[in-house]
Order: C-alpha cells, then structure tokens, then sequence
C-alpha cells in the first residue's frame, strides 16, 4: 500500500486533464485500487460527466453535496488489469502512477469503477478531535470487486 498525497491527473478518453489528489493505490488480490480526493469543482464535472463509470443507475442510496473536498475509491477494470498485467505495464504504486505518462490505459478515467463516493461530516466542536466521519453512497460496483 502505498499512501503519499500527490496530485496528478485522470483523463477522459478524449478531451481534458482532471487534477485529483492520490491518497492511496493499493495492490492486492489481483485488483489495483485507488482513492482520490477532488475539489468541488472537479466533482461538479465527474458527477455531470458520469466519470470512473459513475452512471445513475449504478448509485446507490446516499449522496454528497459537492460544497466540500470528496474522495472516491475506484477500481481498476478487470479486463485492463490483466491485460497490463501480461504485458508488464501494471502500475502498482502510487509515485509510478504519478509519474506515468498521460497515454497510459491507468489513466483513463473509462477504466476505472468508483465503488464509494464520500466527503466529511461536520462534527459539534466537542467531537472534534473523536476523529472524522464520512457519508455519501456506494456503487453496484462494489460486488463486482468483492
């Protein structure tokens, strides 16, 4: 696992750069995963778009309200996992993902499934420093991955 916060970009099969912060790529059980954080900007144009396969009908009860920083986990497609796999492109760690070029098939956000979609609830003062608490909505997805 590793979980160095750097930013780096997501693409659209064809068009623009997403800037997102990596928080996390992890390597296991033959899955790549990965979680991102966004701006409310950002978010605004992958809820809109339906980026990282984020289609209506795939969304489950719970929702975020896009006025503060969220985080997906996303998966790897299957197929693109295995295929880059067997060929020896498999990124597994977040600085190679950072540093990979624009073109690599990891960077496509069409290859990817985002399986929870979150951001950070407001604690009363006195709760603060309890920690954090998350809301927000899972995906179908996420059986596909399990």
């Amino acid at each position: 696992m590793n979980t160095s916060a750097q930013s780096t970009n997501f693409y659209l099969p064809v068009g623009p750069g997403y800037t997102v912060t990596l928080l996390e790529l992890k390597h296991d059980n033959g899955h790549v995963a990965v979680r991102i954080e966004v701006t409310p900007e950002v978010w605004e144009s992958i809820d809109m778009i339906m980026m990282f396969n984020l289609t209506w009908n795939n969304r489950n009860q719970g929702s975020v309200s896009g006025d503060k920083p969220v985080q997906i986990v996303m998966m790897l497609s299957k197929e693109l996992y295995l295929e880059l796999m067997a060929s020896g492109s498999l990124i597994t760690d977040a600085s190679t993902f950072i540093e990979a070029p624009k073109d690599h098939p990891m960077r496509k956000t069409n290859q990817w499934y985002a399986i929870e979609v979150t951001e950070e609830v407001a604690l009363p003062p006195d709760m603060a420093d309890l920690g954090t608490l998350r809301e927000g909505f899972t995906t179908t997805w996420k059986k596909e991955f399990e």
